[in-house]
């Protein structure tokens, strides 16, 4: 995937972000559901959220596939035998 940067620009909203990622914003706002935020709620907040070019690539990676689900800490662990 190629991110679409604009050259000396430092910040990115959620609009800009997405089109850089060449998803919709409806696919963009479910991706950091999945990957970022913790609750539904705090989607309200991406409106006022910036987004730096590192942030973008982390993301593709998502976009992508190259980066696992967010797990809960105790995801994939057993307990202790009891």
């Amino acid at each position: 995937m190629n991110i679409r940067l604009e050259p000396g620009k430092s910040e990115y909203t959620e609009t800009e972000a997405a089109r850089a990622l060449g998803i919709s914003q409806a696919q963009f706002r479910s991706l950091l559901l999945r990957h970022v935020v913790e609750e539904e709620e705090s989607l309200v907040n991406v409106a006022i959220m910036r987004f730096r070019p590192s942030d973008l690539l982390l993301l593709s990676m998502l976009v992508e596939g190259r980066l696992a689900h967010k797990q809960s800490p105790s995801a994939g662990h057993k307990p202790p035998p009891g």
